[in-house]
């Protein structure tokens, strides 16, 4: 009996047919016979039970495995583990070559189920690097799939890296350590989840990105998800997936029920500098319940989140910052983007403590728009989130009858739209103490309902003069219960102390939970910004809730012959001013409502007649506070501009009204001492890597800016100064390619910043200087001033 036990051990392990698990050695390099891992895959499946296939190829350095056509199904269970390879040191060196394999052919195809995959670089076949099917419960990890065994080079598959399908449920791709990473890169996607199965999980890879987290491998699309309960990252340390570098989406979301957490969309590794998917950072499509939290979503192209769907909650998220949550790497679009018909998303909550940080972003802070083919959604609630510093507005809710700017109030709040285009509180005065902070105002909306209303304070210092008021920091909220006309007074006592001056904004939150617009001054813009000094130019002022009896001001000095045409629309004629006087346009309803459009309105300078073709840039210009004039009413539009004043000119065009340089030290440049005009300024744009100077340690700071090298001060200024621009092809006669600027020039030309010097298109003038004028082009249009 001993001695036929013996025997059938012996037979189990050697890997014949038999219930026992076995361990099957890959030995060789071959597609076919003894040794090869085809012939290992067979014998495992013909095995019943959870085999092991090991390596031990005898020869160093990565080895290479070329099938020529599909290897077998995985039809039993198998862990396939090329970590065992002789020299494994956390990077590959068994490769699975499909190029030659043929059409139709996934690298490892699994349909066993409880199957790991582990430690392989997988590139180059015709569909899917590994497709998981049938039954789940599978594990890849440590795997290169469409990268090289460096994990430095493209080897993409042609559809996907990973698919999950067929039903497929409980697996997981990745792990929480380092080792457990796969490098999913250079497919057209990075991994695909669809159908029926559930409970997947995709938690710490590296998705569109070489193995350092560093650089883009190029695809197409991230994470492309259709399918219910998928997580994607997780809580625990070590779970949150990088997925940046994609020219399309990072993660598109499809499925319902699902988590994303704790992820880093859009950035590099470190979360502290931009690695963009080209899209949108993550897009939720028609998914409900999918709750998104603790991602850092920041450096895409387009924006950071973009909803449709319903049920939805986003919390905790930093987007448009760095990892820090404090500087910034925004996205190129709104932050977030709630679009059609979605409905009942909670954007932050009533609890302060799971906001999320949405700063810095080219776009709105959260935008909510509808669309002719669905009806408008309602109940989307944005609460006691940090909101500040992006370019349009902190909430801005777009109806059909699209207007840029705020939302007009309307009285019983009877329009329609996104979130029923909810009125927001008018503050009328502000009170500020030691601990706590006053605030009354007024609020109109429908009739016998009641509101929480949710107050922020901002900066003293906006980014730009005419920015609109955001939410940078979460003061106290009340309840407001509005009469039969739909009015409310209310008066505040915030629950924290503010610096005297600090601007307070405020959102109103219906009983369905949707959310208004920041509270604003009531003066949106004004039209036009600029006019003769002597005065009498006719001006129209759009805004909210102007009254009759509305008094107005601009620079201190009575508008002439005020008129309210609506509660939207006023009009007036401008007072004289001196010539080059940048001056504040300020509103007051009899009702104290009230509103101060910082640096509104231009005296035209002397030398800068409405005529003058550089007249509207040099108006934006100086209404952005970027620039003033060179004294006695003239802006000395024609004037060579020097290497001293760019200095100051692009830090304020691309920083904003808050950045204060730091106090010169005089040692950077031999030719700038620290009490020289603009001292400070040039030693931060070569600290910000923009300049080294003109060279011999020094800056030339009298010297007037070439427009060749103006081109490189703005592109750096813009981009960053890591900043590299496409090589040239030859676009101007007088540019030679290649020659010193002419990468700078031509990009300068394709972003539509310049067109040329003058009548003939095909001259540059690169040797000319750059006038006073020529910049206030130049800058308003590479920073996008308004």
């Amino acid at each position: 009996m001993k001695i036929l036990q013996a025997v059938l051990l012996a037979f189990a392990v050697s890997g014949s047919t038999g219930a026992a698990a076995a361990t099957f050695t890959v030995t060789s390099t071959a597609d076919t016979g003894a040794g090869s891992l085809r012939q290992a895959i067979l014998d495992a499946n013909a095995n019943v039970g959870a085999d092991v296939i090991v390596f031990a190829i005898p020869a160093t350095g990565v080895q290479t495995l070329s099938p020529a056509s599909a290897l077998p199904e995985i039809t039993d269970p198998v862990t396939i583990d090329a970590t065992t390879q002789p020299g494994y040191a956390g990077t590959p060196l068994i490769e699975l070559d499909g190029a030659g394999a043929g059409q139709g052919v996934a690298g490892l195809d699994v349909s066993a189920g409880s199957t790991t995959v582990r430690g392989l670089a997988i590139g180059r076949f015709s569909l899917y690097g590994i497709r998981l099917t049938g039954r789940g419960a599978n594990v890849v990890e440590a795997c290169y799939i469409g990268v090289d065994p460096t994990g430095t080079l493209d080897r993409g598959d042609g559809l996907a890296g990973i698919s999950i399908t067929g039903g497929s449920s409980g697996n997981r791709v990745g792990g929480t350590t380092a080792a457990q990473r796969n490098v999913l890169a250079g497919s057209a996607v990075g991994m695909i989840v669809e159908g029926t199965g559930k409970s997947n999980v995709i938690e710490g890879n590296y998705v569109g990105t070489d193995a350092s987290g560093t650089f883009s491998i190029s695809s197409s699309l991230g994470i492309s998800v259709d399918s219910a309960d998928v997580t994607i990252g997780g809580s625990e340390p070590g779970a949150g997936n990088l997925v940046s570098g994609h020219s399309g989406d990072g993660i598109h979301f499809g499925g319902n029920n699902g988590r994303i957490e704790g992820n880093r969309i859009g950035t590099d590794a470190s979360g502290t500098a931009a690695l963009p998917n080209t899209a949108n950072g993550l897009s939720i499509a028609g998914a409900s319940g999918v709750h998104v939290t603790g991602n850092l979503i920041s450096g895409n192209g387009g924006g950071g989140v973009n909803l449709t769907g319903s049920n939805c909650a986003l919390t905790n998220n930093f987007i448009g910052t760095d990892a820090s949550g404090h500087f910034p790497l925004g996205n190129g679009g709104p932050g977030i983007a709630i679009e059609r018909d979605s409905s009942d998303n909670t954007v932050g909550d009533a609890d302060p403590g799971i906001a999320n940080i949405i700063a810095f972003n080219g776009g709105d802070g959260v935008i909510l728009s509808t669309s002719p083919s669905s009806p408008p959604g309602k109940g989307n609630s944005i609460r006691r989130n940090v909101i500040y510093a992006n370019r349009g507005l902190g909430i801005n809710l777009v109806g059909l009858d699209f207007a840029p700017g705020p939302a007009p109030n309307d009285p019983l709040d009877a329009d329609d739209g996104p979130n029923g285009m909810q009125n927001y509180p008018l503050i009328t005065t502000i009170t500020y103490g030691a601990v706590t902070t006053t605030v009354s105002g007024l609020f109109g909306s429908a009739p016998n309902a009641t509101f929480d209303l949710d107050f922020y304070g901002n900066a003293a210092c906006a980014f730009r003069p005419h920015d609109y008021l955001q939410g940078e920091s979460y003061m106290g909220s009340t309840t407001v219960l509005t009469d039969g006309a739909g009015a409310a007074a209310f008066t505040v006592e915030l629950p924290a102390a503010a610096l005297p001056g600090t601007p307070i904004s405020a959102t109103a939150t219906s009983a369905d939970g949707s959310t208004s617009e920041f509270s604003q001054r009531i003066v949106f813009t004004v039209s036009p910004a600029s006019g003769p000094a002597s005065g009498g130019t006719p001006l129209a002022l759009s805004g909210t809730n102007f009254l009759p009896g509305l008094a107005v001001t601009v620079g201190g000095a009575n508008a002439v012959g005020v008129t309210v045409e609506t509660a939207e629309l006023a009009s007036a004629a401008s007072p004289a001013l001196t010539p080059g006087t940048v001056a504040d346009i300020v509103a007051i309803n009899p009702d104290g409502t009230r509103g101060t459009l910082a640096e509104g309105w231009l005296a035209d300078f002397q030398d800068v007649p409405e005529a003058n073709p550089f007249h509207a840039s040099v108006t934006t210009l100086v209404t952005n506070g970027v620039s003033a004039g060179c004294g006695a009413g003239n802006f000395c539009v024609n004037a060579a501009l020097t290497r001293a004043q760019v200095a100051v000119l692009l830090l304020k065009a691309r920083n904003g009204l808050c950045f204060v340089p730091a106090p010169a030290t005089g040692t950077v440049f031999a030719d700038v001492a620290s009490t020289d005009f603009a001292a400070a300024w040039i030693e931060a744009l070569a600290a910000a890597g923009i300049t080294d100077g003109c060279g011999g340690g020094n800056y030339c700071p009298g010297t007037p800016v070439s427009r060749a090298q103006m081109a490189v001060f703005l592109l750096k200024s813009e981009h960053g100064p890591g900043y590299v621009p496409p090589q040239c092809v030859g676009i101007f006669d007088d540019v030679p390619c290649p020659s010193l600027f002419a990468d700078w020039i031509e990009e300068l030309f394709a972003e539509g910043i310049t067109g040329g010097c003058g009548a003939d298109p095909a001259l540059y003038c690169p040797s000319d200087p750059t006038t006073r004028g020529q910049a206030a082009a130049l800058l308003s249009t590479t920073f996008a001033l308004e």
